[in-house]
Protein backbone atom coordinates (compact mmCIF):
# COMPACT_ATOMS: atom_id res chain seq x y z
CA UNK A 1 0.00 0.00 0.00
CA UNK A 2 1.22 3.23 -1.03
CA UNK A 3 -0.36 6.69 0.12
CA UNK A 4 0.58 10.85 0.00
CA UNK A 5 2.39 10.15 3.30
CA UNK A 6 2.89 6.25 4.25
CA UNK A 7 3.90 3.19 2.77
CA UNK A 8 3.50 -0.57 3.78
CA UNK A 9 1.60 -3.84 3.18
CA UNK A 10 -2.55 -5.08 3.70
CA UNK A 11 -3.85 -7.55 4.31
CA UNK A 12 -7.93 -8.45 4.02
CA UNK A 13 -9.86 -10.98 6.20
CA UNK A 14 -13.71 -10.65 5.85
CA UNK A 15 -14.36 -7.23 6.29
CA UNK A 16 -11.45 -5.85 8.07
CA UNK A 17 -8.35 -4.65 6.22
CA UNK A 18 -4.88 -4.66 8.10
CA UNK A 19 -2.51 -1.90 7.39
CA UNK A 20 1.19 -2.55 8.53
CA UNK A 21 2.75 0.81 7.92
CA UNK A 22 7.09 0.35 7.07
CA UNK A 23 7.52 3.74 6.12
CA UNK A 24 6.01 7.43 6.39
CA UNK A 25 7.61 10.69 4.51
CA UNK A 26 6.29 14.07 2.99
CA UNK A 27 5.29 14.28 -0.54
CA UNK A 28 8.31 16.23 -2.67
CA UNK A 29 10.82 16.13 0.38
CA UNK A 30 13.43 13.89 0.16
CA UNK A 31 13.89 10.79 2.33
CA UNK A 32 11.57 8.96 4.78
CA UNK A 33 11.16 7.57 7.57
CA UNK A 34 11.50 3.59 8.57
CA UNK A 35 9.28 2.82 11.43
CA UNK A 36 10.16 -0.43 13.41
CA UNK A 37 7.81 -1.70 14.43
CA UNK A 38 5.50 -0.78 12.22
CA UNK A 39 2.39 0.86 12.91
CA UNK A 40 -0.56 -1.50 12.65
CA UNK A 41 -4.30 -0.21 12.28
CA UNK A 42 -7.57 -2.12 11.50
CA UNK A 43 -9.95 -0.51 8.78
CA UNK A 44 -13.34 -1.75 8.80
CA UNK A 45 -15.16 -1.83 5.32
CA UNK A 46 -18.84 -1.70 4.31
CA UNK A 47 -19.53 -2.21 0.94
CA UNK A 48 -22.52 -0.32 -0.46
CA UNK A 49 -22.34 -1.50 -3.88
CA UNK A 50 -20.35 -2.33 -6.97
CA UNK A 51 -18.18 1.19 -6.94
CA UNK A 52 -18.95 2.49 -3.22
CA UNK A 53 -17.60 1.41 0.05
CA UNK A 54 -17.13 2.81 3.74
CA UNK A 55 -13.91 2.65 5.51
CA UNK A 56 -13.62 3.24 9.38
CA UNK A 57 -11.16 3.65 11.69
CA UNK A 58 -10.42 5.73 14.83
CA UNK A 59 -13.63 7.00 14.81
CA UNK A 60 -13.12 8.13 11.35
CA UNK A 61 -15.53 7.37 8.87
CA UNK A 62 -14.51 8.13 4.90
CA UNK A 63 -16.86 6.58 1.80
CA UNK A 64 -14.68 5.79 -1.48
CA UNK A 65 -15.48 5.33 -4.84
CA UNK A 66 -13.69 2.40 -6.96
CA UNK A 67 -11.74 3.84 -10.09
CA UNK A 68 -13.48 2.96 -12.95
CA UNK A 69 -10.87 1.65 -16.06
Amino acid sequence: MHTDSESGTWEASGTTVTESITEQFEMGEPGSIRLDPPIVREVQVERIDDTHAIFRFDGYTSRSTKCQT
